[in-house]
């Protein structure tokens, strides 16, 4: 995963809302377009058979037509012993409720949080949780270079990582309240809290945004910061 590219994040986008207030949109409406014409292909109604998802074989044949209990055509592959499947078999969405995939895919490149999807979808934290790590794989099959991956940052934690303008440690920040026009920061060793703005005007130099957190894998991946030897 290390050499797929690079996330990018905006510090200016709050990961929950503040104050009763309402979250700035921030799909990425191409990696939409994207998802929602392979989603159109992969459930189509088209009764042309595709390959065979098993062997790759396009000695396919139509199973049966989409009826009220399988929505989908069925299709058999006379090479591996007539195995049935439909166009989503043999990918990560299988059994997944289709129906809300429509609505998830406009949060998927969304600077959000699990909780905010939860509760746009109407779902719980298992579902969001486990589509996004079944799209994100899928996405990875769709496009191994990883570019459309790399625009997914729904549930994504980062912090900035930038010279403290006052006791000069270098490093992870922590996000805190905004400031008056700028995202607030705190410096975990002086404890000082300044606006971001303000600190790369003073030490002249952009901060870096870097993942802590990335709930797909369940896992830090960015060391926590470390603190200065006090005198």
């Amino acid at each position: 995963m290390s050499d797929l590219p690079k996330r990018v994040f905006s510090a200016d986008v709050p990961q929950f809302k503040q104050n009763g207030g309402v979250l700035p949109d921030t799909e990425d409406t191409e990696l939409t377009a994207f998802l929602d014409d392979a989603l159109q292909e992969i459930y189509s109604k088209s009764e042309v058979p595709p390959p065979c998802p098993f062997c790759k074989s396009t000695n396919t044949g139509l199973a049966s037509r989409p009826h009220a209990r399988l929505p989908l055509p069925s299709f058999l592959c006379r090479t591996c012993r007539l195995r049935q499947f439909n166009r989503v078999t043999g990918t990560p969405l299988m059994r997944l409720r289709a129906a809300k995939l429509p609505a998830f895919i406009h949060l998927l490149s969304q600077q959000m949080s699990y909780a905010e999807a939860m509760r746009r979808l109407g779902v719980d934290y298992t579902a969001v949780e486990n589509w996004t790590k079944k799209f994100r794989t899928w996405l990875l099959q769709l496009d191994p270079s990883g570019k459309w991956e790399a625009r997914v940052r729904l549930g994504i934690k980062v912090r900035p990582h930038i010279q403290c303008p006052y006791c000069g440690l270098e490093g992870e920040k922590h996000f805190s309240a905004f400031l008056v026009g700028q995202r607030a920061i705190r410096c975990p060793d002086c404890n000082r809290r300044f606006g971001l703005k303000n600190a790369e005007t003073m030490i002249q130099k952009p901060a870096e945004l870097k993942i802590f957190y990335e709930p797909s894998s369940d896992s830090k991946i960015v060391p926590p910061c470390g603190r200065r030897p006090r005198s």
